[in-house]
């Protein structure tokens, strides 16, 4: 796998994922979408995300008229990815990833009303660019990504001095079973059926039936289904957790074999940690925090609920007209550095006064008090580790009654913009843009090695 080199590479938006949906507080699908429409080169979604995600359903079926989503694909600022080279459109690639007939060969979690999704999107919304699927063993990755993070013996290793240790040890250790005899459970199935390699749905499927949720041939969709079951106080807190690593090792693997930044919404210091161990595996060289510049701008913009209000047409120009500057300053200073701070921290307020300004024009607004930082590495190490791995995570600890933290990490820096006010429940976005160097990665931002 190359390492990760484009910098305008794209998010993978894992917040349409259906396994993700039921372990999210307060998922806002509109509210991912829009701030990674305003805040990030370009969003990538597969094909199935299309089909089996309730946040993509919902935010049509709000939106009489077209929406960000359908004007983002339209612009080219959303590239689906196909699995079929054949198929151009919604309505084909539906019919791929619902077996071509053969139902053994389905997808397992596709909703009844997915054809309402392809016929809507294919009436509006004409594809500029569809991501053909890589040539990557998708299910060997994730074999290989959950025997070595998430199956090992010994657990990860926590920050330094970190109070969450304990608890860390603790659901680390209850989950045993689960991380090892039904992982190599689930391989075993899908050996038999695919050949090679581990998929997820068959995974939750051997958990269920650990569980004695699964009886016979019957078969899990989704970490939902194990969740709406009847199962103790402690197994549901265990299963909250544990079914989040899995999950973040998915993204995780998807976003490398894409060649796209990782994004991991919702951040916690223990549902966290496989997150962290992947930029922690990125690199070979230490890295200590004398090796960062940080750079803090304080700035009001709209609470998300306003900025949902505008139009998705003047939110796309918005982006276009005043966001490339910001973005052309945000990859100039991580590359470059020195000299370079003045003109970054303008361009952020200027950006930001500028959503302000052109959203004041047509609602009234409350400014909400965000804070956005902006680090770069000195030198020209592999990624970010010590910052985002450690201190940062524990700074983070402080702010954990946030309901979404989105990682996007860089080899050499980030972006990381944090809305504080009350009104959006302390929710933090941390977006972390790519820079030029040999940059490897994505999001809670991991390279590929």
């Amino acid at each position: 796998m190359n390492s990760f080199q484009n910098i305008n590479q794209p998010i993978y938006f894992s917040t349409a994922d259906l396994q993700l949906e039921s372990l999210l507080d307060d998922l806002d699908f509109d509210r991912s979408l829009l701030l990674n429409i305003l805040f990030q080169p370009k969003i990538l979604i597969p094909d199935i995300f299309f089909f089996i995600s309730t946040g993509i359903r919902n935010h049509l079926t709000r939106n009489e008229s077209l929406s960000l989503l359908e004007l983002g694909l339209q612009k080219g600022l959303i590239i689906p990815a196909f699995r079929d080279i054949n198929a151009q459109d919604f309505t084909s690639i539906l019919s791929v990833v619902n077996g071509s007939g053969n139902n053994e060969n389905a997808i397992l979690g596709i909703r009844f009303d997915s054809s309402d999704t392809a016929l809507r999107l294919d009436a509006n919304v004409t594809i500029p660019e569809i991501l053909p699927w890589p040539n990557y063993n998708i299910g060997k990755g994730y074999q290989e990504i959950i025997v070595k993070y998430l199956s090992q013996d010994e657990m990860p290793t926590m920050p330094t001095g970190s109070e969450y240790g304990q608890f860390y040890k603790y659901y680390w250790e209850e989950t045993k079973k689960w991380r090892q005899d039904c992982v190599f459970d689930a391989i075993k199935e899908t050996e038999r059926i695919a050949g090679e390699g581990l998929r997820r749905g068959l995974l939750i499927t051997e958990i269920g039936r650990s569980l004695g949720i699964v009886k016979g041939d019957q078969k899990l969709n989704s970490v939902s289904d194990l969740l709406i079951n009847k199962v103790s106080d402690k197994h549901r807190d265990l299963l909250q957790y544990y079914c989040r690593w899995l999950t973040d090792c998915y993204q995780f693997n998807q976003a490398k074999a894409f060649n796209c930044k990782p994004y991991f919404p919702e951040f916690h210091p223990i549902s966290g940690i496989m997150a962290s161990q992947f930029i922690d595996s990125a690199t070979t060289d230490p890295v200590d925090n004398s090796q960062f510049e940080i750079l803090n701008v304080e700035l009001k913009m709209p609470s998300i609920s306003t900025l949902k209000k505008v139009k998705p047409s003047e939110i796309i120009a918005i982006r276009d007209e005043f966001g490339a500057d910001y973005r052309k300053a945000v990859l100039d200073w991580q590359i470059n550095g020195s000299g370079k701070e003045e003109n970054l921290r303008n361009c952020i307020v200027s950006y930001c006064n500028s959503i302000s300004r052109e959203t004041k024009k047509r609602h009234q607004i409350l400014l909400n008090k965000f804070e956005l930082t902006v680090s770069r590495i000195k030198n020209a190490v592999p990624i970010a580790t010590a910052l985002i791995g450690k201190n940062f995570i524990e700074n983070m600890a402080d702010l954990v009654s946030l309901t979404a933290l989105s990682f996007a990490i860089t080899e050499t820096g980030f972006v990381c913009l944090k809305g504080l006010s009350r009104s959006e429940k302390q929710r933090i976005d941390l977006v972390r843009t790519k820079s030029k160097k040999t940059l490897k990665q994505p999001d809670l931002v991991i390279p590929n090695n």
